[in-house]
């Protein structure tokens, strides 16, 4: 399975969340061409939620994550369910990155964004 596929459940979830606008493959800044883009962003009056999709490797998922956390309100990474599973979570939770777990109809919230520390 692509990640492209897990796309809809996860967009569904956040326009159940209250969010309006929904970008794919979202770049990170308008103006300059830098190549760094978000997979799927989320946009609704008040902030912006980035979420990087995997279907496999979370370390880089979460590695992106935390960097779009400092440019973004929220950031999260979304895995299958089977994934998620098998995770500890800590690690999410000390980069203060969300986590989604979908399976082919459905997405969820397992773990909301905390605070960032910017590790030096």
């Amino acid at each position: 399975m692509r990640e492209k596929r897990l796309y809809r459940p996860i967009i569904n979830l956040f326009l159940e969340l209250g969010y309006h606008n929904v970008e794919k493959e979202a770049p990170i800044f308008r103006t300059l061409k830098t190549g760094k883009r978000v997979d799927l962003l989320f946009i609704n009056d008040t902030k912006k939620a980035a979420v990087e999709v995997k279907m496999r490797d979370w370390e880089k998922a979460l590695f992106q994550a935390y960097l779009n956390s400092y440019f973004f309100d929220e950031s999260y990474v979304a895995l299958p369910q089977d994934i998620v599973n098998k995770l500890d979570f800590t690690i999410f939770e000390y980069y203060g990155v969300g986590l989604i777990a979908v399976n082919k109809k459905h997405a969820e919230i397992v773990l909301k964004p905390g605070d960032v520390s910017w590790l030096i």
